[in-house]
């Protein structure tokens, strides 16, 4: 198993790949960077805690954490958005 289908399949598991798909949506800003997603959002702690994670491992392989004490940010934007892409090669169909 691959770690796009690990994490895919973790994430679909517990209804959040969707929310990762949509990170391939995100505009950079001024300096060429996708900061992180909005995470306040109306979910389990635990499952947000599972959409940090993501993003923490997406920021190391495709970003920066510089001296930011919080998320980072992407660098690599195409190499962010093949990550997702591949990710949604694994979506193992809808949740009811």
């Amino acid at each position: 198993m691959s770690i796009e289908e690990a994490i895919a399949t973790a994430l679909w598991y517990n209804g959040l790949l969707g929310i990762v798909e949509s990170w391939a949506d995100l505009k950079p800003n001024k300096y060429k960077q996708i900061t992180e997603p909005y995470f306040d959002m109306d979910i389990e702690p635990e499952f947000k805690a599972q959409l940090q994670i993501v993003w923490m491992i997406l920021v190391m392989l495709y970003g920066d954490y510089g001296t930011s004490p919080r998320y980072g940010w992407i660098e690599d934007i195409n190499g962010f958005r093949a990550f997702i892409e591949r990710l949604k090669e694994y979506d193992l169909g809808d949740q009811e």
